[in-house]
C-alpha cells in the first residue's frame, strides 16, 4: 500500500503519512485509529512492567 492510498483512506496529505511513518510527528489517538483502519490493522496500545534484573 502506498502512501498516497494511505492518506486518500484517512483523508490527509501523502506528506503527513510520510512524516508519521518516519517519526517525525507526534500523533494523536485519533490520527493512529486513523492510520490502523486504513492500513487494515488494529491499534492495540498496552503498558508492560519493566522487568529488571
Amino acid at each position: 500500500m502506498t502512501q498516497e492510498q494511505v492518506a486518500e483512506k484517512m483523508q490527509t496529505s501523502q506528506s503527513y503519512v510520510a512524516k508519521l511513518e518516519s517519526g517525525r510527528v507526534s500523533p494523536s489517538m485519533k490520527a493512529l485509529q486513523r492510520y490502523a483502519a486504513a492500513t487494515g490493522a488494529w491499534l492495540k496500545i498496552s503498558f508492560e512492567p519493566v522487568v529488571t534484573p
